[in-house]
């Protein structure tokens, strides 16, 4: 970092870069040592290498990753790779995105199993703690291991009954906390007003509060006729206590901004389950979302299209190179 950063004293883009190279390089020969000893890899970043080991028994999988290790190392004197840990099953969403359950053995030789995460939703603050308790359940039936039919049909009845308690008001209001930390002075945001926790910083500080940078502020968002953006209609949840019921939280908008979103991408890779019976599980317009589904997969489309109607004309055009 301190070698790419401009700003840097020791700032040497060519070392940075060379760093990084010989690192994809270690990494992509890792993968190919891998592959030619039969290992499937699952997906490799940075400095690590996932493997499948087409195995359910840890004994098994622990002697395949050391006879992987032994072999990779032989080609490296300064460096080498070790066994972080061993997965029984993971949820890969994408690059730097997934979840995991890790199994390691105990003394007496029962197994134990923690679940893992990185780059998921749930774990940023600036998503309710509704979505982040119903995203958590719903990851656990995912990486339950039972038959996809049972696990689609368990997150349906969860998130169903999640709608139930809403729609009943049995939820306290630090369900619906949202929190987001300022990084300037309030007075300095030029898009202040579509910045949620910059209006409500503001009407902290109209009410004698000290409210400065690095500050984390807690807001809701409530129903009211009178605005038409959320910024707007954005409070201090002691604001809404003190309202007495004046304020009322906009349920409809934490169901589509902050529960369906980040629960659609945990269940998008199964099959068997649709954005559409997602939202109507959680009292949404599923008529909606099965356009915005189709919206999306044709954007897809044209890209694909595009890149290799790119591809054809500069194969068109190199076709004399040497």
């Amino acid at each position: 970092g301190c070698l790419g950063f401009s700003g840097s004293r020791f700032h040497c883009r060519a070392l940075a870069e060379l760093i990084t190279s010989r690192g994809r390089d270690a990494l992509m020969h890792a993968c190919e040592i891998a592959n030619n000893n039969n290992a499937e890899v699952i997906y490799g970043d940075t400095d690590s290498v996932m493997i499948h080991s087409g195995t359910d028994n840890l004994a098994e999988a622990r002697k395949m990753a050391n006879a992987l290790k032994g072999e990779i190392n032989k080609h490296y004197r300064c460096m080498e790779i070790d066994i972080d840990g061993v997965m029984k099953c993971m949820l890969l969403l994408k690059k730097k995105k997934y979840a995991a359950l890790m199994v390691e053995e105990k003394p007496d030789g029962s197994l134990v199993t923690t679940r893992e995460t990185k780059g998921l939703d749930l774990v940023r603050r600036d998503w309710c703690t509704l979505s982040r308790q119903a995203g958590s359940a719903v990851l656990d039936f995912i990486l339950s291991g039972k038959a996809r039919d049972e696990v689609v049909s368990e997150i349906c009845a969860y998130l169903s009954d999640v709608k139930d308690k809403v729609d009943k008001n049995e939820l306290g209001i630090e369900q619906y906390i949202i929190t987001k930390q300022l990084t300037k002075a309030p007075q300095d945001y030029p898009d202040a007003k579509s910045q949620p926790h910059v209006c409500v910083a503001k009407a902290m500080i109209e009410q004698g509060e000290h409210v400065g940078p690095g500050a984390v502020i807690e807001y809701v968002i409530c129903v009211d006729q009178s605005k038409s953006s959320v910024s707007e209609r954005a409070y201090h949840p002691k604001t809404v206590l003190r309202a007495e019921g004046m304020l009322q939280v906009d349920t409809a908008w934490y169901m589509a901004q902050q529960l369906h979103p980040p629960i659609w991408r945990l269940c998008e890779p199964i099959e068997g389950i649709e954005s559409a019976q997602v939202a109507e599980c959680l009292g949404l317009d599923p008529a909606k979302f099965h356009r915005s589904e189709m919206a999306s997969s044709a954007a897809e489309g044209a890209g694909s299209y595009q890149n290799s109607a790119a591809s054809a004309r500069d194969l068109s055009r190199f076709a004399g190179a040497e």
